[in-house]
């Protein structure tokens, strides 16, 4: 099969995968550190979104690297073992990619549908730990036959890629092939789209609810939530559809309809969709989108500053600095000192003047109640 593809077809191949692994690294980083930011890692579906993020790591580089360089070889460039792990390792994180989108547009569709569990943040990690431990033994176990030599591995996509044979000459592989695209691609994507119809019927039903209602709202939030897993699920679909279109066209006597140039289409576009999962986050969830930017712009702070060692004559210019800002502020006290010098009696006067919200110790001693929260909504100075 490797013999009727063009060399041009395999340049171009090894350009997209390049492309792809050189955008979907940092991408999927950048996606990690943001789930795993302060403002985000407490909410309730972070640990489902963390996993498909690991998931996403695992296939680029289980896949693309030993793609790229047989594309440039323009044969399988390693040995038979290697073909077997990477299989597995591609097919168990692809399998667990849609699992885990699906299992989050339908605990979505629980918290719209069920009030009372509307705003509830699972606290305890050992509550997600079961779906999550039975999204990855359901994506190992749906691999075990081609590792295990139960049914058979074969290289696909111009002897670049690893895969479950989808060519069967036994019935033992036909029955496997026909099982895995079954309940790991259909199965999971007819169960995401009955979810997200649900989610759209439901929504609708409480749009005025929401409306009335202070704490109905966070359906709102669930609503934004269900639309960025619908676009992730859709490109999914996108990406993994003319691929299991072709598993079928070869399992039911099609054989020679997707040899030479054209076996490399449906690979390629399959692995696309490790990729484009943090820009649908970015796109249609708002406070993602923040983190995120403030992620970035946290990581470009600490590069630009530079520590400069400190010299007699960068001390005397702060010296100076300093001198001169004082100097021009005759009325600015210190608040430190300001703080020791005040006694219980006048803390209230000077922080209704000042309009201050940081407190010394001296509030704390001085047996003010609330102290810290009577002025949280004044200026600092």
């Amino acid at each position: 099969m490797a013999d009727e593809v063009s060399k041009a077809a395999y340049i171009g191949y090894a350009f997209g995968i390049a492309v792809f692994f050189a955008l979907g690294i940092p991408l999927q980083l950048v996606n990690l550190k943001a789930l795993l930011h302060k403002d985000s890692y407490r909410k309730e579906l972070t640990p489902y979104l963390i996993n498909i993020a690991v998931a996403n790591l695992i296939f680029m580089f289980a896949s693309f690297p030993s793609s790229f360089v047989s594309a440039i070889k323009e044969s399988w460039a390693f040995s038979r073992q290697f073909c077997l792990a990477e299989g597995f390792l591609s097919g168990t994180s692809s399998i667990a990619m849609i699992c885990f989108l699906m299992v989050i547009i339908g605990k979505t569709h629980r918290a719209i549908t069920d009030f009372s569990f509307v705003g509830h943040r699972d606290r305890r990690p050992r509550k997600n730990t079961i779906p999550i431990a039975l999204v990855w033994l359901f994506s190992v176990v749906g691999m075990l036959p081609p590792l295990t030599g139960l049914t058979s591995m074969s290289l696909e996509g111009g002897g670049t890629n690893c895969a479950p044979e989808w060519r069967p000459a036994n019935t033992g592989d036909l029955v496997y092939a026909l099982v895995l695209t079954v309940f790991a691609f259909f199965v999971p994507i007819t169960m995401s789209m009955r979810y997200l119809y649900k989610i759209s019927q439901s929504l609708a039903q409480h749009k005025n609810v929401c409306e009335k209602n202070l704490r109905a709202r966070v359906i709102i939030e669930y609503g934004s939530i269900s639309r960025m897993i619908g676009a992730a699920i859709f490109l999914y679909i996108i990406a993994w559809t003319p691929y299991c279109f072709g598993v079928l066209i070869s399992l039911f006597g099609g054989r020679n309809l997707l040899d030479g140039e054209l076996s490399l289409l449906p690979t390629i576009i399959a692995k696309s969709s490790a990729v484009y999962i943090p820009i649908v986050y970015v796109t249609f969830n708002g406070r993602f989108r923040k983190i995120v930017v403030k992620v970035i712009r946290n990581k470009l702070r600490k590069g630009g500053n530079a520590v400069h060692p400190l010299t007699v004559e960068s001390q005397s210019n702060a010296d100076e600095l300093q001198r001169m800002s004082v100097s021009q502020l005759p009325n600015q006290v210190h608040t430190e000192q300001i703080y020791t010098d005040l006694s219980s009696s006048n803390i209230n006067r000077f922080n209704e003047r000042r309009g201050a919200i940081r407190f010394s110790e001296v509030e704390v001693e001085s047996g003010i109640p609330n102290a810290g929260k009577k002025y949280c909504g004044m200026r600092s100075i």
